[in-house]
Formats: C-alpha cells, structure tokens, sequence
C-alpha cells in the first residue's frame, strides 16, 4: 500500500534517521547548554531542569525506537504485500515488517506522551521561578491549577496508551482487527485535542503577568516576542490533531501506508519537543 489520502506527506526511511538523529543531538547540546549556565551562575538545579532532563531523556528513546524501525528496513519503506490475496488479509494478517512498524509506533506514543507533559510541567515551574509569585494571587493560583491539570493529564493518557486493550498487550502491534478492538483512534483524538488545549493555557498564562510588570514597553515586547517562540509547539499540536483527525474519518483501512504511517506521527511530533 503506498497512497496517501493525508494532508502531510510521507517520510521517507532518511527523513525519519535525520529526525530521530538530529532532535536528540540538538536537545543533548540545548539541555546541557542549560545545565551549565545554571552551574556557571551557582544557581540551584531546580524541578524544571529536572523534568526537562527526563523528558530529553524519553525523546532520545523516541530516537532510538525510529532508528530501529528504519534499521529493521520497516519504517520509511513501502508496505510488503500482504502473505495472503484475501480482502480481509489486511484486517488479520501483518507482516514481520508491518509488526515492527506497529510496535514502534506504540513505543513512539508511549514515550512521547510523558515526554509531551514534562515540557508543559518543565514550563509551568520555568515561570514560576521566573514570575514572583505572591501566594494565592491569580497568577499563583492558575499556574497550580495547570501543574495539576497537565500531571492527570500526562499520567491518565499514558494508562491510557499502555493499557488501551485491556489484558491484551501485544494487541497495539497486532493485525488491523486487533487494533481496532482498543478504539485506539478514539483515544488519539482525545489526545490530540486536549494536548493542544494545555499547550495553549501553558502558553498564554504568564502574558498577563509580563504586561503587569513594571519594565518599558520594549521589554514587555521582547518578553512576549520570546513566549511566542511557543507557537511553533503549537502549530506541531495542530498539525499532529489534523493528520489524526483524518485517519480517524478515513478507519482503520484508510489508504495510508502503514510502514510510513508512524514516520508521518514523528515528523508531526518533532517540532513539539523542543
């Protein structure tokens, strides 16, 4: 199968090795550039390096299972035919190949959703040390709120995702008819939508409390001009809701190749986790 019916072409077997070699080398340099201005200005490492740290440590994961699904010559190639002509070979049969491209898949969504809510929590606490915080003021109040919000969020979609069919594990990396028996695209879409809602609170909460500082316009422009740099976690939110979107609408024998399928999800996701 090799047609796209999705808005995002497919990643070719390079694309996805640039991918999953590149974002982990540049988050290595960024994080340690990070950890050593800390230590340079004798300043404590605090539970945003932290979280940061963790989730460097979930997207080299990420990384490394891609790199394995391309090694494996699975991920980033066509789609072999199926062992058998019936019509309904797609829905109960999978090759060796297409079984390593769904076990990676699953692995990508299983280490990027605690990866996706140690940035937001990395974020949130990066503000409230950055904000003077005066206890039980708005500001206080909506960070909190938020921590809590994106801690459920993060710990009850990775159930989600680990325990999405029940006792049966294996089924996540299983024919199209075991999939489907875990309303694995229902989950997904809820995802989605509310990773993209958090990224936009998380973004917009400190811009009221830099337009109350009192510093100069152009500092309160320059301020807001680097949280924008935000957007561009945003616009990866969007773009991942919409491919999911349409392999929702399109079913589970949508014309997407499923040995490409995953390398569309990573090269959605790449821009968030950073």
């Amino acid at each position: 199968m090799s047609t796209n019916e999705l808005t995002i072409s497919f990643a070719t077997a390079r694309e996805v090795l640039a991918v999953a070699i590149a974002l982990p080398v540049v988050g290595i340099l960024v994080v340690s550039g990070r950890s050593y201005i800390r230590l340079a200005n004798q300043q404590k490492f605090d539970i945003d390096d932290w979280f940061i740290v963790g989730s460097l440590v979930l997207v080299i994961g990420m990384g490394a299972s891609q790199i394995y699904g391309v090694s494996q010559k699975a991920i980033g190639y066509a789609s072999e035919p199926y062992p058998s002509p019936s019509p309904t070979a797609e829905l109960t049969e999978l090759t060796p190949k297409q079984r390593v491209v769904e076990l990676v898949d699953w692995i990508t969504w299983v280490l990027m959703v605690p990866a996706n809510g140690l940035i937001k929590l990395s974020t949130l606490f990066l503000y409230r040390r950055l904000f003077f915080v005066v206890r039980w003021d708005l500001f206080d109040i909506l960070s909190l709120a938020l921590v809590v919000i994106c801690a459920l969020w993060t710990v009850s979609f990775l159930f989600a995702t680990i325990f999405g069919c029940g006792a049966h594990f294996d089924y996540p990396w299983g024919p199209l008819a075991e999939i489907g028996s875990c309303n694995t695209n229902m989950r997904l879409d809820g995802l989605m939508i509310s990773d993209l809602i958090t990224d936009i609170l998380v973004w917009l909460v400190p811009i009221p409390v830099v337009w109350q500082m009192k510093m100069p316009i152009t500092q309160k422009l320059g301020v807001t001009a680097i949280l924008m740099l935000a957007a561009v976690s945003l616009a990866a939110a969007v773009v991942r809701l919409i491919v999911q979107w349409q392999i929702s609408n399109g079913g589970y024998a949508a014309h997407t190749d499923v040995d490409r399928k995953p390398a569309i999800a990573r090269k959605a996701a790449s821009l968030n986790e950073y």
